[in-house]
């Protein structure tokens, strides 16, 4: 301090001497409101900062500097603590550790306002405060106290809780009964030994001889929560037991174990074969017949792969030793099928179970039977109807079956059904209802039988308003009829819903027993969950009160506890999970809802013994309230106060029914020994409230908790001792963050209330209220520092006030992310609040959990848990300094140093004459061989006081006390007298003592702010073990503090840069942490001044107009401090430009320029003057400005452009566009450009670039987007000169694409799927069609393209070749050129379609060509210019008509005439009719004697008739009665005929009477009978025969298939004998055959020769007249006329003859035949 001071003066001598540098000015006034003064005062609020004051100087160099501050008292008496000052960027503080106020300090060097001196024994040990070196102390004092020694050491543990049974969860059983015995199986949490709700056990009880054994574990899964247990099941024979349950590791198996000695020992539970290569288990059953012979059913998913659970058997013959193969029960294409069970009578095994119906989204009871003892078994039957079934039973005796179910209605009320068979399952009765809906729900079905005509059923109901009810009805006759239901359990508890389920049920001649889980305690057993029974001996009629089997103590686990203390008593209430008087008043331990209750007791003789217990929450509405989880320990934890006589407790309480949490309260006005009814204090009736806490002064009482429908805090308050109470109200928070945890207490008239939010940073927040009615506005009380608050707590000792929590903020700076103990503290009673800090760091990473706080006779406990490696722990340190300093850390659970002992709960403390600790630990303290959890209570020890303790300030004892300071005669005050108690000199005349001769000494300290510090040191004495207490240390002193250093002038040289005037002014920026004034006196700040001059003014570059030159000039400073100089240059008086030049120094010239652009063309006067300085200029005149003389050339911009796209342009495409602009021209242009659609109009405008200047040779580029609208557009571009006008315009051409679109115009259905073939279009279709789609697709875009098509056709969601037979050529990749119509092909061929129903239903009616065309892929792949999967096109709107296949019959078949003569013509009239739905055509054969002789063509409609005209030509030379057929072609109908469709109606006949006029025959070989004139005939039918034989008779033989009618076209059974034999007869063989050979092979084409010879007659003529001579004819067929019809030709001889037209011959076709 002396050094600087020094360092200071000589600097102001050498700069008064020097005549380098001149002073211009010292400035020395504060401004504050506008008004300067040489002294200044601020008065701070200890919240914000205070910038009112200012200082102002020149604006020219800073060469020295200093601010002298002072601190005073404001109108309360408050100093400034923490004070900073800004001055721009200098900061200066007056701020560290133990520097307390400025002018007043309460804080020892540790930063606290209390210290200790702690001695172990007699001695003597230092503490210190700070004070400023030049101070003068004008008033003090401090109080002085004896305390106790304190340590870490605490008496042994005593045990506050009490022993309770927990009981277990015991849930569930099976049941199995042989004669008088039976054997029950169940579920348990407990296993005999040790109770855990990781704990799964299987656990057994047989009922033998008249009396249950003792529970035997048969397997449990130790704690173990990755092996879960369930389903567990029992079967009973004369020779053994078989239990078994379902083992799930994460995949399930079934387990199992046997007994062969009424259970007493069991074999190793092991797994067994059946499921375990299945991949999920659903459920499962077995029945055990005598000989150990075990069928085993259940439901499971085999394979991974499979969707659907399926029913399985199998089977064991030895006990369950081995297993045969497992038998698929349930079908390979079934839906999912669970809840199997099984019954076995003789050989016949019966399974059961529930199938879902996926059509009707129900389930359905399913049946299945085996005769041969489960080799095989039948079809599955469906046994429900119309209802989903949820649960299924079976039961059997010999050949009597019932199989009950539970079904819901659509009122989801439950109905109970059963139906029976009498014939071992062969048939079954119609359904009977066993128990009707009424409202209610029911599950846990069960089946049995009393090996005669009784058959029983029991069931569960809930629901409807009622309590749950075990029910079970009888069937007196196999299952035929139903009596009604009545109720097991007999328990009439009105509504009350208490828990039951599971009931099992098992039958014999004498009895009836079921068992099931219980929560009711009225069987003596605790309200746990307990297997119970109850048993009917009149074929359930009535039954017996129920008893339990399962009961079995499981200490209880007590936790979370809380103390009080008032007068001689100390108050403890805790959580205990147990029931403390099971037999005479059951508190409950429903150990499955965790109903826990809070226990009360009390002690008088500091915690060493306990008064017995109270239980406070056992009344009607008691809900839950648990000790067992992590996150409700602080949920449900109960808090208690107690004032005077009056002891006050509160809780939450669960009711898990309503699903509400509620805050109850109870009280004792006689100090614990008898308790009100408890009372809800909130007023919410949803939701949840948890985490109460209360306190209480005299009748008044106030209890915080969450409310979770926000998470807001709410109170509620009582000032009549608890009788009544206010309704809740919430308190407001500081921010709308959520709240949680709140603590309250009182202190000094107010009750104190903290919590925390869920913010980070400031989420501690703190309020009070002197009545629990009004309460102050909510501030936070921690700062950033703080990240993540938990558990906040709150103590009090006299006005201190402690809060801490868990955080893990970065106040330590360690950049550890872990969780201290945070904490800050009120001296005031909660007025004001220090910065948050750390109250207990570690070195390490830790885990620091729920603090708790307590404070009293100058200590102030923190207890906290400490997580490491598992394991909680308690620890606890203390300060007796407030909180300036911990002791170290002390454990509290240190039992035998066991891990894990401690839980995560929080631990109590209360200070009062000693401390205590509560604790929740499940250490086995008192060797109980239990390791449940207990509340533990221990105390502090130490009683030592300080002996003769005394004070040294100046070297000497200034204070010292005689004898022992202790609590009743301290604490002592020394002040600013010598008649202070104690005190050899005045505290006052102590300190300044010793600043002033440290100050002379030099024994002081500067620290980084220039403030120079004393510490004094108090040297404490004690002439034994003890402590020492200081506290309300006052001390307060005069003292001018001077602020001078170099940051300070460098702020303000900085400040100079940034100030335009030439003054600069800065704000001082001062704050501070608390309330308290400031006055600043004593301002000195030293500038330097300037002379200025100009010469040499010059103009650089070329003078052409638009361009741009520097003008220079030299600037003069005669003065002897840098300047900053403000030069104005003109042009013809006009101002080009204002410019100010920095760090022109003293003494020196220096040549400035600034630049003068875009100069006009023209000769121009530039001027330079100087029009402001700083410092000022002290001579001005004429060489303060200067002139020249110059000339600018004109000239203009040319702008050439290119635009560009980042792609091609394609139509409804935004695109990316880039228009370059480049000025070649010799001036700059203010540029504009437009950019349109075709023309020049603002409708069509695209862009309008900016007004943007384009120097010389300099390009500008502008961008934009674009979407072209049609192929056809152009651009037109448009370029302007804001001076020059428009420099031209034109059009540009550009070439815009379009996208594929891709249109199905049409579809055409042919009958040919080759392209280049000629094909006919079809029209109707019905099942058996095939038809060829030709889909016309438009490709109206720019591109060529290959694509995806694919086909579907669909109806009504089915598709045709999914949901039926049909065959779809659904997929092909297809080319589509641009701008056309294109019929697609795959693979070259149109696609076909099959339309095939496959016989299902729903085929007919119309159908959605559905079209699909994707992967659009330019046929150019350099062309590909979209995202090929964003182009999809489809169509649906194509239908075609499926009808039903036409199903044809001729109706009638007419002649014009009947009698004709030879060689006329008839027309025969034909009456077709088609009974089928689509249309058809085809061909109708006229057929005489099987040949065909004419055709013609037919087409009837879908459910129509039509009448057919046929002209025909009766043959020449006949004679007699001519028999014709018309008959359908069946080969030719389009489409083919349905399967309805038969063939004896295709056909009709006629007899035609003809009159010939043969010639008589002159020769033998014929009878008279021959009317002369068959001979003739027989020529004509055999010339006739040639020509169809030669022209038609192929045809024929290709369509027909009646090959008897093809031997003979007359009927004759022997071939005719012609008039004149063939021109060659084919050889006679040497033995006739016996009958006519078969005709030759018929060739694919006819020839053009003769046609072969008719067949060889049995016995060949007697003689062959000559045969006559062909004649070969060319025939043109005419029009009209199809091959296969019969036309009539003119013979040269004049014969008129019928041939037929060939096969493939069309119109204007020419073919021969011989005549």
């Amino acid at each position: 301090m002396f050094k600087n001071r020094i360092i200071a003066l000589a600097l102001t001598i050498l700069l008064l001497s020097s005549s380098t540098f001149g002073i211009a000015e010292t400035s020395d006034e504060y401004y504050k409101s506008g008004s300067g003064s040489s002294q200044q005062s601020v008065t701070l609020d200890g919240t914000g900062s205070d910038n009112s004051i200012s200082i102002k100087y020149p604006s020219t160099e800073v060469i020295d500097a200093s601010i002298t501050i002072e601190g005073s008292a404001d109108s309360n008496g408050d100093y400034p603590e923490g004070i900073s000052l800004e001055v721009r960027n200098y900061e200066w503080k007056y701020d560290a550790a133990g520097y307390g106020a400025l002018g007043k300090q309460e804080r020892f060097s540790t930063d606290s306002k209390g210290a200790s001196a702690k001695f172990a024994s007699s001695g003597e040990t230092d503490l210190s405060i700070f004070l400023p070196s030049n101070s003068t102390v004008t008033d003090s004092s401090v109080k002085v106290s004896g305390l106790p020694y304190g340590s870490g050491e605490l008496d042994e543990y005593v045990k506050g809780s009490v022993d309770t049974n927990g009981g277990s969860v015991s849930s569930a059983p099976s049941v199995s009964m042989v004669d008088d015995d039976y054997f029950v199986l169940w579920l348990d949490d407990g296993d005999l030994s040790e109770r855990d709700t990781t704990i799964d056990s299987i656990v057994f009880s047989g009922y033998t001889s008249g009396t249950w054994n003792e529970p035997v574990l048969i397997k449990s899964n130790n704690g173990e929560t990755s092996e879960v247990y369930s389903t567990p099941r029992i079967k009973a024979v004369e020779d053994g037991i078989f239990a078994a349950w379902v083992k799930d590791l994460g995949s399930e198996v079934f387990e199992a174990s046997v007994s062969t000695d009424d259970g007493e020992t069991w074999s190793s539970p092991a797994e067994i074969e059946p499921g375990s290569s299945h991949y999920l288990i659903y459920d499962y059953d077995f029945s055990v017949e005598d000989d150990g012979t075990i069928h085993l059913v259940w439901s499971s998913i085999k394979d991974s792969a499979d969707i659907a659970y399926q029913v399985f058997y199998q089977k064991s013959e030895d006990f369950g030793a081995t297993w045969e193969d497992e038998v698929l029960v349930s079908g390979d294409d079934s839906d999912t099928s669970i809840g199997a069970r099984v019954s076995q009578s003789g050989n016949n095994v019966y399974v059961a179970w529930e199938q879902y119906d996926s059509d009707a989204a129900i389930y359905s009871a399913v049946f299945a039977k085996s005769s041969n003892s489960g080799d095989s078994f039948g079809t599955p039957e469906t046994l429900s109807s119309s209802n989903s079934v949820s649960v299924i039973a079976v039961t059997s005796d010999s050949s009597n079956i019932v199989v009950g179910w539970i079904e819901s209605n659509d009122n989801a009320e439950s109905i109970i059904k059963a139906r029976s068979s009498a014939n071992s399952g062969s048939s079954f009765s119609s359904e009977n209802i066993v128990g009707s809906a009424d409202g209610s729900s029911s599950s846990f079905l069960e089946a049995s039988n009393d090996g005669s005509t009784n058959f029983y059923l029991s069931w569960m109901r809930l629901g409807n308003d009622q309590p749950r009810k075990i029910e079970c009805a009888r069937s007196p006759n196999s299952g035929s009829s139903w009596n009604t239901a009545v109720n097991v359990d007999g328990i009439d508890n009105e509504n009350e819903n208490e828990f039951r389920a599971s009931p099992v049920i098992s039958a014999n001649a004498d009895r009836v027993i079921v068992f099931w889980s219980e929560s009711n305690s009225g069987s003596g057993a605790s309200t746990d969950q307990d297997i119970v029974y109850s048993i009917s001996t009149n074929d359930g009629t009535s039954w017996s009160d129920f008893d339990d089997i399962s009961e079995h103590y499981y200490e209880a686990d007590s936790g979370s506890p809380s103390m009080a203390t008032s007068g001689d008593y100390l108050y403890l209430v805790y959580v205990d999970n147990g029931d403390l008087d099971q037999e005479n008043d059951p508190n409950g331990n429903d150990a499955s809802a965790r109903d826990g209750d809070v226990f009360f007791t009390r002690s008088d003789d500091e915690g060493e013994t306990w008064d017995s217990t109270t239980v406070l929450s056992s009344f009607e509405a008691d809900g839950e309230t648990d000790v067992d989880y992590t996150s409700t320990t602080l949920q449900y934890r109960p808090d208690v106060s107690a004032s005077g006589t009056n002891v006050h407790v509160s809780w939450s309480d669960y009711n898990s029914y309503e699903g509400t949490y509620s805050i109850y309260y109870s009280n004792s006005d006689d100090r614990g020994i008898t308790w009100s009814t408890p009372i809800k204090l909130d007023d919410s009736s949803s939701g949840g409230r948890y985490g109460v806490t209360i306190a209480s002064n005299d009748d008044d009482v106030v209890a915080a908790w969450i409310d979770t429908w926000n998470y807001d805090i709410y109170t509620a308050s009582s000032d009549d001792s608890g009788a009544s109470w206010t309704s809740p109200q919430m308190i407001e928070s500081a921010d709308s963050s959520l709240s949680y945890m709140p603590e309250i207490i009182f202190n000094e008239g107010k009750f104190h209330l903290v919590w925390t939010s869920t913010a980070t940073g400031e989420s501690v927040q703190y309020t009070s209220s002197t009545d629990g009615v009004n309460w102050e506005d909510t501030v936070f009380i921690n700062t950033d520092n703080s990240r993540t608050s938990y558990s906040p707590v709150i103590s009090a000792d006299d006005s201190t006030l402690y809060v801490a929590w868990t955080d893990n903020g970065a106040y330590d700076g360690d950049s550890s992310i872990d969780y201290d103990i945070a904490g800050v503290i009120s001296k005031d009673n909660g007025e004001t609040w220090e910065e948050d800090k750390l109250f207990i760091d570690t070195s390490t990473s830790t885990t620091l959990y729920l603090p708790t706080i307590g404070s009293g006779s100058g200590f102030t406990y923190l207890c906290y848990q400490n997580l490491v490696s598992g394991s909680y722990d308690y620890y606890f340190t203390f300060t007796q300094d407030d909180g300036a300093s911990w002791s170290d850390s002390y454990k509290v659970t240190d039992h035998d140093n066991e891990a894990l002992s401690a839980k995560y709960h929080k631990m109590e403390v209360l200070v009062s004459d000693k401390t205590y600790f509560a604790f929740t630990e499940e250490t086995d303290v008192f060797d109980e061989d239990r390791t449940d959890r207990n509340v533990f209570v221990r105390k502090t020890l130490s009683e030592d006081y300080p002996e003769d303790p005394y004070v040294k300030i100046t070297g000497s004892k200034n204070w010292e006390w005689v004898d022992e300071l202790n609590r009743d005669n301290s604490p002592q005050t020394w002040s600013d007298t010598i008649e202070s108690p104690g005190a050899s000199k005045s505290f006052t005349d102590s300190l300044n003592d010793v600043l002033q001769e440290k100050l002379q000494n030099g024994d002081t300290a500067v620290d980084e702010y220039g403030v120079e510090m004393t510490e004094i040191v108090l040297s404490v004495g004690s002439g034994s073990k003890g402590t020492v207490g200081f506290s309300e240390l006052q001390i307060e002193y005069d003292v001018k503090i001077d602020i001078k250093s170099q940051q300070l002038i460098d702020a303000l040289n900085t400040e100079i840069e940034y100030t335009d005037s030439d003054t600069a002014e800065l704000n001082l920026i001062v704050d501070s942490d608390t309330p308290g004034r400031l006055t600043f006196s004593d301002l000195e700040i030293i500038t330097t001044d300037a002379d200025l001059s100009l010469d040499s003014l010059s103009v650089s570059g070329d003078l052409i107009e638009g361009g741009s030159v520097l003008i220079y000039v030299d600037i003069t400073n005669n003065g002897e401090g840098d300047a900053r100089v403000d030069l104005e240059f003109t042009r013809d008086g006009s101002v080009i430009k204002s410019k100010s030049f920095e760090g022109i120094t003293g003494g020196n010239t220096q040549t400035v320029s600034t630049s003068w652009d875009d100069i006009p063309a023209g000769t121009h006067e530039i001027k330079v003057e100087i029009v402001g300085s700083s410092p000022s200029d002290k001579t001005q005149g004429s060489e303060d400005s200067v002139s020249t003389s110059i000339t600018v050339v004109e000239s203009s911009p040319e702008i050439e452009y290119t635009i560009d796209f980042e792609n091609t342009l394609i139509e409804n495409v935004e695109e990316d566009w880039s228009l370059e602009l480049t000025n070649d021209g010799e001036k700059y242009g203010e540029i504009i450009a437009k950019l349109y659609w075709n023309v020049n109009d603002e409708s069509n405008l695209i862009i309008e670039t900016p007004q943007t200047r384009i120097e010389v040779d300099e390009s500008k580029t502008f961008t934009g987007k674009l979407t072209p609208m049609d192929s056809s557009d152009s651009l037109f571009i448009v370029i302007e000169d804001s001076s020059k006008g428009e420099l031209y315009s034109e059009t540009i051409d550009v070439d815009i694409k379009k996208l594929p679109e891709l249109v199905i115009s049409r579809i055409v259905w042919v009958d040919n799927n080759d392209p280049d073939a000629e094909s006919n279009e079809i029209s109707s279709f019905s099942d058996g069609s095939v038809a060829y789609a030709k889909i016309f697709v438009e490709n109206q875009g720019s591109f060529d393209v290959k694509a995806t098509a694919e086909l579907k056709l669909t109806k009504s969601g089915k598709d045709l070749q999914v949901n039926y037979a049909g065959v779809v050529d659904s997929y092909g990749i297809v080319d589509l050129p641009a701008n056309q119509e294109t019929a697609i092909t795959f693979n070259g061929n149109y696609p076909s379609v099959s339309f095939l129903s496959g016989g299902n239903a729903g085929f007919t009616g119309f159908w959605n060509m559905d079209v699909k065309i994707s992967n659009v892929l330019a046929a150019n792949p350099n062309e590909q210019l979209w995202d090929s999967e964003e182009l999809l096109f489809s169509d649906s709107s194509q239908t075609v008509e499926i009808s039903t296949p036409p199903s044809l019959s001729l109706n009638s078949f007419t002649s014009s005439s009947t009698d004709i003569k030879e060689g006329q013509a008839v027309t025969f009239t034909i009456s077709i009719s088609n009974d089928g739905g689509a249309s058809a055509s085809g061909i109708l054969n006229l057929m005489q004697s099987g040949t065909t002789v004419a055709t013609t063509e037919f087409s009837v409609g879908g459910f129509d008739t039509n009448i057919v005209s046929m002209d025909y030509s009766v043959p020449k030379n006949y004679d007699g009665d001519l028999n014709l057929k018309i008959k359908i072609d069946r080969d030719s109908v389009v489409p083919e005929v349905g399967p309805q469709d038969v063939m004896t109606d295709d056909s009709k006949e006629i007899t035609i009477s003809v009159e010939g006029t043969l010639p008589t025959s002159s020769g033998g070989g014929g009878s008279s009978d021959d009317g002369g004139g068959s001979g003739m005939i027989m020529i004509l039918g055999g010339v006739f025969v040639l020509l169809v034989g030669g022209a038609g008779a192929f045809y024929f033989l290709r369509k027909s298939g009646d090959s008897d009618e093809a031997l003979d076209p007359f009927g004759s059974d022997t071939p005719p004998v012609p008039e004149q034999p063939p021109a060659m007869a084919p050889p006679v063989p040497e033995q006739p055959p016996a009958a006519a050979p078969p005709a030759p092979p018929v060739p694919e084409q006819p020839p053009a020769a003769a046609p072969p010879a008719p067949p060889v007659p049995e016995q060949p003529p007697a003689a062959a007249p000559p045969a006559p001579e062909l004649t070969l004819l060319t025939i043109t067929v005419p029009p009209g006329a199809q091959p296969g019809q019969q036309i009539q030709i003119k013979a040269p001889d004049g014969r008129v003859v019928a041939v037929t037209v060939p096969a493939g011959l069309q119109e204007g076709s020419q073919f021969q035949v011989k005549i």
